[in-house]
């Protein structure tokens, strides 16, 4: 196991993601499995350091109740899914004709506004925009997944 691993699965956002989902810190031997999956996947997948981390910080932003599993399964069974594309340098270009359709088409998500319920800022993320109650803890469904504000969906807060 490499030392780069052992300090890249001990960097990843854990306190982060406890907090959204209220669940425990990973266990030592849960960052050693992690951390030996980075190794094989550097070793035997030509994955850099920083290819690593952009795949741990994706994985663990989906991960739910057992994040340990699904990020060694994200640096090994599933790590095509998690690795962004290696495109050519030089791209080709797209005709003028389509390029302006396509453009109009593929528009930028707009910015969220301040919202009074959840307490987010102007341009705020949705995934940052939940439902909390009144003693500020976080609304949760059945599953544990913390729910959304609904300024997430109505582009305006929903309590102006």
């Amino acid at each position: 196991m490499s030392s780069e691993a052992v300090e890249l699965a001990r960097r990843l956002p854990w306190r982060a993601w406890s907090e959204r989902t209220g669940k425990r810190l990973p266990s030592r031997l849960e960052l050693r499995r992690v951390a030996a999956a980075i190794t094989n996947a550097m070793a035997e997948h030509g994955v850099s350091l920083d290819e690593a981390a952009e795949v741990g910080c994706r994985a663990l932003a989906k991960a739910g109740k057992n994040p340990a599993t699904f990020l060694v399964n994200a640096f090994t069974t599933k790590l095509d899914e998690h690795l962004p594309a290696d495109l050519a340098e030089e791209q080709l270009t797209l005709p003028v004709g389509e390029s302006e359709s396509s453009a109009a088409e593929t528009s930028p998500e707009p910015v969220l506004p301040a919202c009074e319920l959840c307490g987010a800022a102007e341009g705020d993320p949705a995934e940052a925009r939940v439902k909390r109650r009144r003693g500020g803890s976080i609304v949760r469904d059945v599953a544990g997944v913390p729910e959304l504000c609904g300024c997430t969906q109505h582009r305006t807060c929903p309590a102006a």
